[in-house]
């Protein structure tokens, strides 16, 4: 791979994969004739150093890359993230809990049920 020599061995590049599609022209008779096919060759790059972006970006053009799609940020390691996310809410969840319990002149004593409807995690 030349991406794998510019790019280096810290950054993951995943198995790549042909795609081909058939280029079709309905001008012609018959109509709905191909006349040809276009093949992508797709690869994925996972970057853990993000101020190694620009220099991974270049080396994929560098490589003749002619279209550039789908970057995405993810958190590689999410446990502890989703434990700190369950504890705010749970605290949060009981904040409010004993608000409406004021409010009724009631007590707030035991959790009778708790609904974890977890989702993607956005970072702010």
């Amino acid at each position: 791979f030349r991406v794998r020599r510019r790019v280096g061995s810290q950054e993951q590049i995943f198995k790549p994969h042909l795609l081909t599609y058939s280029q079709r022209d309905f001008r012609r008779d018959p109509p709905d004739q191909i006349v040809g096919f276009q093949v992508s060759n797709i690869i994925s790059v996972a970057i853990r150093n993000m101020s190694r972006v620009g220099e991974i970006l270049q080396a994929a053009i560098q490589a003749r890359a002619n279209k550039i799609s789908g970057i995405n940020f993810t958190v590689e390691d999410t446990v502890k993230l989703k434990e700190r996310a369950r504890v705010k809410a749970v605290k949060d969840a009981r904040k409010k809990a004993e608000s409406i319990a004021e409010i009724l002149d009631v007590k707030v004593r035991k959790v009778i049920s708790l609904n974890d409807t977890s989702g993607k995690i956005i970072l702010q």
